[in-house]
């Protein structure tokens, strides 16, 4: 009605954006395959596509962690400014623009491996889950972790199956 855009306010992004390559240039020559590769050629730029949170996990590292986090919410906002969308070409989710919320982290306690979705935790630790979440969503979230600064927000994190597991 008012002439604006479809927006899903809700991306995935456990690993990186989930959402379809966008054209570079104005000659719009950007194709994606269907296929389990997603390969895309022509002037395309494309989220990328962390390891499992599991082995992010077992690097104990903050400072990885935080980085992964602002490069998720860097390219969420840049794939929403330029027509991203959710998902893969073949997925009917592919109709929703990138939206500024994202499902990530996931902050389940690894209890039990016969859950099945072991790969999306980072651990079985509840303090490294801690560690993981806030260093995620503090690069997830801002521009600068400096006092004082005119940081913005790049992104919000909805953490991910808080009660549904644990």
């Amino acid at each position: 009605r008012l002439g604006l855009d479809a927006v899903s306010f809700s991306s995935e992004a456990l690993r990186g954006v989930w959402a379809t390559c966008v054209p570079t240039s104005a000659s719009k020559s950007c194709e994606c395959s269907d296929d389990a590769s997603g390969a895309c050629t022509g002037d395309c730029a494309c989220a990328t596509i962390f390891p499992s949170v599991i082995s992010q996990g077992a690097t104990f590292d903050n400072g990885l962690w935080k980085s992964i986090g602002s490069a998720v919410g860097r390219e969420g906002r840049a794939l929403q400014a330029f027509g991203g969308k959710t998902g893969t070409p073949s997925s009917p989710a592919a109709e929703d623009a990138v939206g500024a919320v994202f499902h990530a982290p996931n902050v389940n306690v690894l209890r039990d491996g016969r859950w099945g979705r072991a790969q999306e935790l980072a651990s079985e630790d509840p303090h490294v889950i801690a560690d993981y979440a806030y260093n995620f969503i503090g690069g997830l979230q801002y521009t600068s972790h400096k006092p004082n600064s005119s940081a913005y927000v790049l992104g919000l994190g909805v953490c991910e199956y808080f009660a549904g597991y644990s």
